[in-house]
C-alpha cells in the first residue's frame, strides 16, 4: 500500500461515523465517503443524498432495518448549539406599543 492511501472502512451495524464529510468518489461500485480522517466504503445509491452534504459535519450509522440500513444525520456545530440554547434561555422583551 502506498504511504498516501488509506484503508476503506465498513461499517458494521449500529456502528457509526461522526466527521467532516470532505469528499466523495467512486471505487469498484462503492461510494467512498472521506469523513475526516476515514475513507467509509457506502453503498452508491447514497452518493445523491451525501453530495449536498460536502463540508457538513455529518454522522453516518449503519443499521439492520430493512430499507435503512444506512442512515445520515448533520451534527449540529458548538458554537451555533450553544447561541441556540443560549437564545432560547434569554427572556423576550416585548412591550406593546400604544
Amino acid at each position: 500500500m502506498k504511504a498516501n492511501q488509506q484503508k476503506v472502512k465498513c461499517l458494521c451495524s449500529y456502528e457509526e461515523t461522526i466527521g467532516t464529510l470532505s469528499e466523495l468518489t467512486t471505487d469498484q461500485g462503492f461510494l467512498i465517503a472521506r469523513v475526516s480522517k476515514v475513507r467509509l466504503a457506502l453503498p452508491i445509491e447514497m452518493e445523491n443524498k451525501l453530495l449536498p452534504m460536502i463540508g457538513t459535519r455529518i454522522g453516518i450509522l449503519r443499521t439492520d432495518l430493512p430499507g435503512k440500513e444506512y442512515l445520515f444525520r448533520v451534527i449540529a456545530d458548538k458554537e451555533k448549539t450553544a447561541l441556540m440554547r443560549e437564545n432560547a434561555r434569554a427572556p423576550e422583551s416585548c412591550e406593546a406599543s400604544t
